[in-house]
């Protein structure tokens, strides 16, 4: 996968507080925001380069400043089988956000074994209740164990 399809894809599933979608300008400037006086800063023009190619062979500081406002680790841009990785992982927060299950994981943090199991029997029983086949529409998270 490319610079420019990494980034983009940070584009499509990193947004803003409101939901919308970061514009290039928008990047840039949350680049400079977080780095300070003396960070390193992003222009626009740069930003919209590496993300249709144009631009392909950014410094280190600009990937770093990238990953740094993106939230995810450099290696995301320099390692595919990481960016798949990160991906996947992001989308299935992502779906957790937009579904509400993230308010049942943070609920679940600090329950025992014991509990987690009974919780996971209530779900397990509730979606038997409304016609859901085990696992459907579940949120994959890559590295789970996957049962049926």
């Amino acid at each position: 996968m490319t610079l420019a399809a990494k980034l983009d894809r940070l584009f499509a599933s990193v947004r803003r507080p409101d939901g919308g979608a970061y514009s290039n300008g928008e990047v840039a400037r949350g680049i400079k925001e977080q780095a300070g006086p003396e960070g390193a800063t992003v222009s626009a023009s740069l930003v919209q380069q590496l993300r249709t190619g144009v631009q392909t062979n950014p410094t280190l500081k600009t990937i770093d400043a990238l990953a740094r406002f993106f939230n995810v680790e450099p290696v995301y841009f320099f390692d595919d089988a990481a960016a798949e990785r990160i991906a996947a992982e992001r989308d299935a927060w992502s779906r957790m956000r937009e579904n509400d299950v993230h308010r049942l994981v943070f609920r679940a943090d600090g329950l025992s074994a014991d509990s987690l199991r009974m919780v996971s029997a209530v779900i397990e029983q509730a979606r038997r209740l409304e016609g859901l086949k085990t696992g459907s529409r579940a949120v994959r998270v890559p590295g789970a164990v996957e049962r049926d």
